[in-house]
């Protein structure tokens, strides 16, 4: 929930920031390092492997938890399956859709 309640809506000036492909893959090579540090992995592969991977909006009210397939080492892509609720539910209720999403992710 701490996540979902900082998160916002981003400006033009802002949203042309986050996209910007060189800073978008420094921050995603920072990320990958500070796992790897944070789980004591060697490797990509070792970090990479067995990963589920849901992406989760907030849009007027409603929350979608997307499931995904991982195709690859670094790549997913999405297979349906969204797990809907109200923005309103309790952490257990949200915690539970959450769950309920990855034991949907494939790979």
């Amino acid at each position: 929930m701490t996540a979902l309640s900082n998160s916002r809506t981003l400006s033009l000036e802002e949203y042309s920031n986050f996209f910007n492909l060189e800073k978008s893959q420094e921050r995603y090579t920072d990320w990958v390092a500070m796992l790897m540090e944070h789980y004591g992995c060697k490797t990509k592969r070792t970090l990479f492997k067995g990963m589920k991977n849901c992406s989760i909006h907030c849009i007027n009210g409603e929350i979608t938890i997307s499931p995904s397939r991982h195709v690859k080492l670094e790549a997913w892509d999405g297979i349906g399956g969204d797990v809907t609720l109200s923005a309103n539910s309790s952490c257990a209720e949200i915690g539970a859709a959450l769950r309920l999403a990855l034991s949907r992710c494939k790979g």
